[in-house]
């Protein structure tokens, strides 16, 4: 409901999910469009339904398979439905590769945040978590800067 908040009246939201959308979706105010798309990110089917449906949108928030490559390919893929000057998000932006071998969202952070005006949100440590707590990225949008 926040990244729908954030882009405001006029603004467009898409959601990409594998299976099963989050409820979290469910009574945004009319005037908000939310276009909600279910597949595997990196199917050439999802691909063409995302460019017939989707158009321009204003964010764009990616959490998808959390490796070096999902989060890349995905960032190539779907940056292009992203308008100049519009937001991409990233989920768990924060080393996670003592949990998980395969964690690469970290790697593709470091490679990309200089290159935009970026910011980055991360809790701090938690007892129960004894890293920095995932985090966010969010980059302001510049094709040209690719």
């Amino acid at each position: 409901m926040l990244w729908a908040k954030m882009v405001g009246k006029e603004g467009k939201v898409f959601t990409l999910d594998v299976e099963n959308f989050p409820k979290v979706y469910e009574g945004l105010p009319e005037e908000k469009v939310i276009i909600r798309i279910e597949g595997n990110s990196h199917s050439l089917k999802v691909i063409k339904r995302t460019k017939r449906e989707v158009g321009l949108v204003d964010f764009l928030f990616i959490d998808g398979d959390h490796t070096f490559k999902g989060v890349k390919t995905d960032f190539h893929i779907y940056s292009r439905f992203v308008k100049p000057g519009g937001y991409i998000a990233f989920h768990d932006i924060v080393d996670m590769t003592c949990y998980n071998e395969t964690y690469g969202v970290h790697k593709f952070w470091e490679d990309i945040k200089d290159k935009y005006q970026h910011w980055e949100f991360i809790d701090d440590k938690d007892e129960k978590f004894p890293i920095n707590y995932m985090g966010i990225g969010v980059i302001r949008w510049h094709p040209a800067k690719q």
